[in-house]
């Protein structure tokens, strides 16, 4: 009896912390999902014509924040469309973190930026591209990438 106790100990010792990783993982996939949909609902209200970042906005959290209260258009062929998300305020901070604007104030998904500096710890500086192979950290050098030829 004792011997079988033991072993469930051990199982569970196994077991416990490998149910904590994907929790957390399916956290993180979930503030992924949130932001790739935010990013989504602001660049459609664009396209329609309803700009959620008028003020032309540096910080993506406010920019979060209008796209999630949402909007109606007015005019045009969407007229009375509307467009906004329904997110708390801690999915909506959560998802900030794979969320960027552009040169332009388009709201931008940013997966790939978000995983190196989660991988490199804290960064002092901006992100500058450097090609297929990822990001290298340069300070105060952000070049957002040229969204003039999408077409929506």
């Amino acid at each position: 009896m004792l011997s079988v106790i033991a072993v469930i100990g051990v199982i569970s010792a196994i077991a416990i912390p490998s149910v904590t990783g994907i929790n957390d993982s399916a956290e993180q996939v979930k503030n992924q999902r949130n932001a790739q949909n935010i990013a989504s609902v602001f660049a459609a209200a664009r396209a329609a014509g309803l700009d959620f970042n008028e003020n032309g906005s540096s910080r993506p959290i406010k920019v979060v924040e209008t796209t999630v209260a949402g909007g109606v258009v007015e005019g045009g062929i969407f007229d009375g469309a509307y467009y906004g998300m329904n997110l708390s305020a801690e999915e909506q901070q959560a998802a900030v973190a794979f969320l960027s604007l552009d040169a332009q104030g388009n709201l931008i998904y940013a997966e790939t930026i978000t995983r190196q500096i989660a991988d490199t710890g804290p960064v002092s500086g901006d992100l500058s591209p450097r090609g297929e192979e990822g990001f290298e950290f340069e300070e105060d050098s952000y070049t957002a990438p040229d969204t003039s030829a999408l077409q929506f």
